[in-house]
């Protein structure tokens, strides 16, 4: 059970990091995971640091396209009514 959702998270992984996703060199792919997660291999790393490191590979996309993250509900100017910041301090 385990060995099969640690290869579809690594597929999941590898599909963020392709060409339609970030579009990253397998350098750079590496680089990443070891900042994350300490471990250049996916195939050492646990469950759980493969969940982070995905979670981390989404945030990445995300900042990609910045229309997505506007779509999705994280406009912040949604929220100035809200909080009724100064004018100032409104982003």
């Amino acid at each position: 059970m385990f060995k099969i959702q640690r290869a579809n998270m690594q597929r999941i992984a590898l599909a963020i990091c392709g060409r339609k996703g970030l579009n990253l060199t397998a350098e750079q792919r590496h680089e990443i995971q070891q900042d994350v997660t300490g471990t250049a291999s996916m195939s050492n790393m646990s469950i759980s640091q493969l969940e982070d490191l995905i979670a981390h590979l989404r945030r990445l996309q995300q900042l990609k396209t910045p229309e997505a993250a506007i779509t999705s509900g994280g406009d912040p100017k949604e929220w100035r009514f809200v909080f009724r910041l100064a004018k100032e301090r409104q982003i």
